[in-house]
């Protein structure tokens, strides 16, 4: 339905309140009879409806919470013009109804004490409804009934290298070689391939796919279905490559408060209190809650771990403190949650010849309440003589004073010959420990793997030895230390790593290191210490600092030392930075010492809309090497092609139909095409993603109904924001006649295709819109033809449209 001009509204709103002020009847009909208005029952206005029916652009407001703008009908109803509503709208804005009618109806027949306020001077839709019927949607994802699959297309990553090397071993060589992530969307089914081209002068190119699969979300089960070449999750077992098919949750789906651990906050009010929220000294959330319990549990982080301290500030002035323990790990999840993968399929291994067995495996997590999450798992994988089964089950749990910790024990059985020899069996503990202490502003991560038996295996190693190679050396156990201490500027980090044969034999690694801020600059100092099995052992000490030069700090210093074992050292002198309005234009150069020899790099990159160009240019002693690259992405869709950045997995075509250089905005120098395409390279999916227009490349000459388009893709999906621009040639032309004197007031002037143009003012000055006009144009009074205008040369046609043209008759 065209919405009715507000100039058109407006009189008849002020006709009717004074109508009914005096007690006079206004006639209407006249207004039935316009164009746009016919077939329209005006006489609502008189009884004190605000608009005529129809769908108007407002802005939602429930319960004072913003919820955007949106297209809301209104429709008489009971004599009035009301906004009406379905069940289903409600539903997906976190409204519980009382009652469900069928079909549009006003908030009152489905919320009982609900009402409406609607303010046409601001646009603005106020719904209130009480507070236990409203469950307002998770601010972070998108309702599922926006989610938006995408167009059916086409689409290509690379990234493409010129490479010539000189000197040294490699004497004289020329290559070109190049990665690919190629992919076809149809529908909610996304088609993957990647792969790798080289060509070496002398010898042929060859392209090899490493991997190739098919995909697709299954939004009613919040997981995706993934068939071809992937990767298991690792969580449980170690991670390796199948060939085959997967199910798994898709936690880019669920809302925050259900993808992160967040314990529940509870506690009583006795009046109507503020319930403020701190982590780490700072304010995270606030609340408000009536007298009574009270459980808070979509509070997001600002950090993965702290405590959380909490504060009730009651209406009469006293404060309840409690402190509610927080140090989130992986292995947690909220409570009720419920996360899976289901994977079957060829194992992949790089290496010819190798073994290739089947396998299967299950994982599962739940958070059973506030602080603990159950895991388990089982691994199977057999071929031939060849059978290996692996079963984990463990728990995750958020203590009051301990702190983060999980707990998994795993039991593998493996077989590898047909002979009565007994199946190697083995357990693996594995513990982890995470600890965050706000008064001391402190972190502490303890991990340790210990193995009962040198028989535990996981599946990669057992696959290994069954083909009597070389596995990874099985370790007794293995110890990990972190811990990361800030005291205002400066943070001090210590890593300590052990790992202990069966045999006895030790290796470690220990890494201390200090970093400060101050003055813009950053310093960091770091000594490592390590000891490999068979008692070697490097020392380093490096030093890097980093400093701006001038005030926008597009411009950095650096330098940069390492010393070594035995005396080896490096220094480098770098300096890097950024021009031009939105940096697209990127440099870096570098000296570097090591000892006698001399090296030198210097690079710099061009961002642009269709892609990236780099070049460098690296020599030292007895060697150069000349590089130049090209980094982008291809789309094919239904408009063309579009040539882009580098691309995400879920990107959005902008479509501004043949309308030109106009820049995306919070993009890099993305601007349309000469067919009015664009591409922002990366979404995020399942969320809300305003795309808008950088007002600065709009001006007079373009048309755009709005200059932000909101879209919610789907993983992997290719979105169109189309924003209906279109570029005009609106100028003011003074017409005179074959004598060179202004045309009288109110000629028409018509183009070649007797479409209308507008209306001569004053001295003869028409205001009109020349784009796509057909030439010669005819100027006419009261029915009759004055004279003609020919088409005039490009040179009299004034470059700036703000200059008054001047047009003669012939």
């Amino acid at each position: 339905m065209k919405i009715v001009p507000c100039c058109l509204i407006l009189f008849p709103i002020s006709a009717a309140h004074c109508s009914r002020a005096y007690g006079d009847d206004f006639d209407l009909s006249l207004m039935e009879k316009m164009d746009n208005l016919r077939g329209v029952d005006t006489s609502v206005l008189l009884k004190g409806s605000q608009m005529l029916a129809g769908d108007y652009p407002v802005a939602l407001l429930i319960n004072s919470e913003e919820f955007g703008q949106i297209t809301q009908p209104f429709r008489l109803t009971q004599g009035s013009v009301q906004p009406v509503f379905t069940a289903v709208q409600l539903k997906a804005r976190g409204i519980a109804t009382d009652h469900a009618p069928a079909g549009l109806h006003p908030l009152a027949a489905f919320v009982d004490n609900a009402s409406v306020t609607y303010d046409a001077g601001s646009e603005k839709l106020s719904l209130t409804v009480p507070q236990a019927r409203l469950t307002p949607p998770s601010g972070d994802i998108a309702p599922q009934q926006e989610w938006n699959a995408g167009l059916n297309a086409a689409r290509i990553n690379y990234n493409l290298n010129l490479q010539r090397d000189t000197g040294g071993q490699s004497q004289n060589t020329h290559s070109v070689s190049s990665t690919f992530n190629n992919g076809l969307n149809l529908g909610n089914w996304r088609l993957r391939n990647d792969g790798y081209f080289r060509y070496q002068r002398g010898q042929s190119g060859h392209y090899q796919s490493s991997s190739s699969y098919l995909t697709r979300d299954i939004a009613a089960l919040k997981s995706t279905f993934r068939g071809g070449d992937f990767f298991t999750n690792g969580k449980i077992f170690s991670s390796v490559s199948l060939r085959g098919i997967t199910l798994y949750s898709s936690e880019d789906m669920r809302p925050d408060n259900q993808r992160f651990f967040m314990p529940a906050i509870s506690g009583t009010a006795r009046t109507n209190a503020t319930v403020v929220i701190r982590q780490n000294g700072f304010v995270i959330d606030q609340r408000r809650v009536t007298p009574g319990p009270f459980a808070i549990r979509d509070v997001h982080s600002a950090s993965s771990s702290g405590d959380l301290e909490i504060s009730v500030n009651e209406t009469d002035g006293s404060v309840q403190h409690f402190t509610q323990a927080f140090n989130a790990i992986a292995a947690l999840l909220p409570p009720g949650v419920f996360s899976y993968e289901l994977s079957a399929g060829r194992y992949r291994s790089s290496g010819a010849g190798s073994l290739t067995p089947s396998l299967y495996q299950a994982s599962a997590f739940y958070g059973l309440n506030n602080t603990f999450t159950l895991l388990a798992g089982q691994q199977m994988a057999s071929r031939d003589a060849f059978r290996y089964q692996n079963s984990g089950g463990g728990l995750g749990a958020n203590l009051p004073l301990l702190g983060g910790m999980s707990v998994l024990l795993k039991r593998s059985e493996t077989s590898a010959t047909t002979t009565n020899d007994a199946a190697r069996q083995g357990k693996q503990l594995e513990t982890l420990f995470v600890r965050t202490l706000n008064q001391t502003q402190s972190t502490l991560s303890l991990s340790w793997k210990h193995k009962y038996s040198a028989d535990y295996q996981e599946v990669s190693d057992a696959i290994g030895t069954a083909q009597h190679s070389a596995g990874s050396l099985a370790y007794h156990d293995q110890y990990n230390v972190q811990l990361d201490q800030s005291v205002k500027s400066l943070t001090l980090l210590l890593r300590y790593t052990q790992d202990r044969t069966w045999n006895g034999k030790k290796q470690h690694s220990s890494r201390i290191g200090l970093t400060m801020n101050r003055w813009q600059s950053q310093f960091q100092i770091y000594y490592t210490h390590q000891r490999d099995l068979r008692g070697s052992i490097d020392n380093s000490l490096t030093l890097n600092v980093q400093i701006p030069l001038g005030e926008s700090q597009n411009h950095r210093a650096g330098f940069n030392s390492l010393t070594g074992s035995h005396g080896s050292s490096q220094q480098t002198a770098s300096l890097n930075g950024s021009f031009l309005d939105d940096n697209q234009l990127s440099y870096d150069a570098s000296i570097s010492t090591q000892g006698a020899d001399n090296s030198s790099n210097l690079s710099g990159t061009y961002s642009g809309s269709a892609g990236l160009v780099s070049a460098g240019l690296s020599q030292g002693t007895g060697y150069q090497q000349t590089l130049i690259g090209f980094q982008g992405g291809v789309l094919v869709h239904h408009h063309g092609i579009t040539l882009s950045q580098p691309l995400g997995d879920t990107v959005v075509l902008v479509h501004t139909p043949h309308t030109r250089d106009l820049k995306i905005e919070n993009n890099q120098n993305v601007y349309t095409d000469r067919w009015g395409n664009a591409v922002v390279p990366y979404a995020v999916p399942y969320r809300v993603n305003d795309v808008g227009l950088d007002p600065s490349s709009l001006n007079k000459q373009i048309d755009v109904p709005s200059a932000v388009e909101r879209v919610v893709p789907t993983q992997g999906a290719i979105v169109e924001a189309d924003f209906n621009a279109r570029r005009h040639d609106r100028r003011f032309a003074r017409i005179s006649d074959s004598h060179r004197h202004p045309l009288p007031f109110g000629v028409s002037v018509q183009d070649a295709s007797q479409s209308p143009m507008g209306t001569g003012g004053a001295a003869g000055v028409l205001l009109a819109d020349f784009t796509h006009r057909r030439w010669p144009l005819t100027v006419s009074r009261n029915g009759h033809v004055l004279c003609h205008i020919a088409q005039p040369s490009a040179s009299s046609v004034p470059s700036d449209a703000s200059t008054l043209w001047k047009l003669s008759c012939l």
